[in-house]
């Protein structure tokens, strides 16, 4: 050392201690972001389905919604963190679908929680399974076992969530919807019986059957013409009052044929569910969730569609990157 040479001036002390840096992965804070708002879309959904069963809002807007939470529950998958924290967000989720039906019975609600929280969880597991033991990244095929069980969660859980609030008139279709269905099967049967009135009241489809069994005696033909007119009457009447003692229910001859068979349905599921109580409900919820879940197919397809459009939008700004690793096989980041 130099004479007259203070040496805390010359080596800089501060310097000597090594900061440590905090640094976050890519799409830290839009990870978050993605979790928060997929939670917030569940709760939407739920919102949405209680509204709209208290006819207040479209049913359209429950599938939108259902959607949005697909298609982020999607991402979630793709670019979020591992089990640990997906297995907190998606009982955040089931929580959030349930909070807006809290006077339902606690049995359905405890049923429909398990059972959607495993179906989401499953589904997101398949998925990420999927991604994991890809080499590439095959979009549909990797996301269709998630998009899949998503639909059954929100079907299932939309089905026990109208239980208590089930009415026959409201549980089946309307009759606007019942008619549209009634005329293409007369017409399709009218074409095999051209003599049956099917588009017409109850008294002339009663009189097209009598007039139809009539034709087939040979006697009614040679009939005097006031005794045939006299004869053709009483059978008509006849099969009115077969109808009514068949189907126990009144017949009115100016009423139309499909609005006599719609107010016999729903008659029909009246009688059945004062008569078999409990029992009868769970038969209509399985049949309806199959009905609704057949019909979920094309929702499936639809925001599978949707999601992959999203998924290359997302890359072609360069939100997300798609990046070898090191075992050979590709992952999605946040590119930033």
């Amino acid at each position: 050392m130099m004479l007259g040479q203070n040496p805390l001036t010359n080596h800089n002390l501060v310097r000597q201690v090594s900061v440590e840096t905090i640094t976050r992965p890519n799409g830290f804070y839009a990870t978050i972001f993605v979790d928060v708002l997929s939670v917030f879309l569940a709760l939407l959904t739920s919102w949405t389905y209680r509204s709209a069963l208290s006819g207040s809002i479209s049913i359209n807007w429950v599938v939108a919604a259902a959607a949005a939470f697909t298609v982020l529950s999607v991402f979630g998958m793709l670019l979020g963190d591992r089990a640990p924290r997906r297995g907190i967000v998606i009982l955040l989720q089931t929580a959030a679908f349930l909070v807006f039906f809290v006077d339902t019975p606690w049995q359905l609600l405890v049923v429909g929680g398990i059972a959607t929280y495993l179906l989401l969880v499953f589904g997101h597991a398949m998925s990420y399974r999927d991604l994991s033991n890809s080499l590439e990244i095959r979009f549909l095929k990797i996301v269709r076992p998630q998009i899949k069980r998503i639909t059954t969660a929100i079907v299932l859980l939309g089905v026990l969530l109208y239980l208590p609030q089930w009415r026959a008139e409201e549980a089946f279709m309307s009759f606007e919807t019942f008619n549209t269905f009634f005329t293409g099967a007369a017409n399709a049967a009218g074409r095999f019986y051209p003599e049956v009135r099917f588009n017409s009241t109850v008294g002339s489809f009663a009189e097209s059957i009598a007039q139809n069994e009539l034709q087939r005696d040979p006697r009614f033909s040679e009939m005097p013409e006031g005794l045939r007119t006299q004869v053709f009457t009483q059978a008509a009447v006849q099969v009115l009052v077969g109808i009514r003692k068949s189907l126990s229910v009144e017949a009115r001859p100016e009423q139309g044929l499909s609005q006599f068979l719609y107010e016999f349905l729903k008659l029909s599921l009246e009688r059945w569910q004062k008569k078999f109580g409990s029992q009868f409900l769970i038969v209509w919820a399985v049949a309806a969730f199959f009905l609704i879940r057949s019909l979920g197919a094309i929702f499936s397809f639809g925001v599978g569609v949707a999601t992959a459009l999203i998924y290359q939008l997302l890359i072609a700004t360069n939100i997300i990157q798609i990046i070898p690793e090191s075992q050979m096989r590709e992952v999605v980041r946040y590119s930033r």
